[in-house]
């Protein structure tokens, strides 16, 4: 659900010149506001934007590795 949630906010291609602290900003409110993408259709809690902005974090320090 988090990549599902990432390509909503970004699209299907994100080149790494792309993604910089207001990117990387401006996806954590996009997750904190977003509309549902699930079943339920209603928003995400905080703790679920936090646990997908957190997977998001760590695929992306393990990309620039």
């Amino acid at each position: 659900m988090a990549l599902n949630y990432f390509k909503s906010f970004a699209g299907e291609k994100v080149l790494f010149p792309q993604i910089n602290e207001t990117f990387c900003e401006e996806f954590a409110d996009y997750l904190l506001s977003a509309p549902g993408i699930g079943r339920t259709g209603r928003e995400i809690s905080i703790n679920t934007a936090v646990s997908y902005f957190a997977k998001f974090k760590a695929t992306l320090k393990e990309a620039y590795k």
